[in-house]
């Protein structure tokens, strides 16, 4: 079932607006979104949450690099040729160190992608192509 759409740039300013706290628990929806909807038992969201706020933040960096190549394969499982925006996203959270604000960018691509996953699940009922049960006469 896929998840939810959501404004990129909603997200963002959420984010910024509450201090960090709803990128929190943007992280936390959108996982566990992740695994639900692609069956993906190693995703969970809860230790995602615990590490992130152990770590000051610096787990959600990963978290939005893994859930960004989940997305492209994902992606790909549905016929789709598409390549993971993770190093895109890594690139413009490194630069956040010099300037702050790029570090809000990273979330605002992966929910587009997310967007477009979701677009693609329900276009096909929620199952890939490869995947559907084929009966024989």
């Amino acid at each position: 079932m896929p998840g939810e759409d959501r404004q990129g740039i909603v997200v963002a300013i959420l984010t910024l607006v509450t201090c960090g706290i709803y990128g929190f628990y943007w992280q936390w929806v959108t996982t566990k979104e992740l695994a639900n909807a692609l069956g993906r038992d190693d995703l969970s969201p809860g230790k995602d949450l615990l590490i992130t706020i152990l770590t000051c933040g610096m787990w959600s960096i990963y978290v939005l690099y893994r859930n960004a190549e989940v997305v492209a394969e994902g992606k790909r499982r549905y016929g789709v040729n598409a390549e993971s925006k993770g190093t895109i996203i890594l690139i413009l959270t490194f630069i956040a160190v010099f300037n702050g604000i790029t570090a809000l960018v990273g979330p605002v691509i992966l929910q587009e992608e997310l967007n477009a996953l979701w677009k693609l699940m329900r276009a096909s009922g929620g199952t890939p192509p490869g995947d559907a049960l084929q009966t024989t006469v």
